[in-house]
């Protein structure tokens, strides 16, 4: 089967992406906004890509007018920031 998510589909691209890998783990992200704001934002997508290096990705999408949400926004500000996992109970 093939989807095109961004054609037709679009608009239902994250509901059929997130159904389709269950059960996902959730990160809590945590940044700091160069004024001192501090932000919390939990993520379902996110993983690991590799070992060596080690790379974790997150992926915060942008708002619905194209501006990034504040933790992709204080990322790129900043350069730093806390990633928390839940564990497997």
């Amino acid at each position: 089967m093939e989807l095109d998510l961004e054609g037709p589909l679009a608009n239902r691209a994250y509901l059929i992406l997130a159904s389709s890998f269950v059960a996902r783990p959730i990160a809590l992200v945590t940044t700091i906004s160069p004024d001192g704001k501090v932000n919390a934002a939990p993520f379902s997508f996110f993983n690991v890509l590799g070992a060596n290096p080690p790379i974790l990705a997150v992926a915060p999408g942008d708002r619905d007018d194209g501006t990034p949400k504040d933790t992709a926004r204080n990322i790129r500000l900043t350069h730093e920031y806390l990633i928390r996992t839940t564990s497997a109970a």
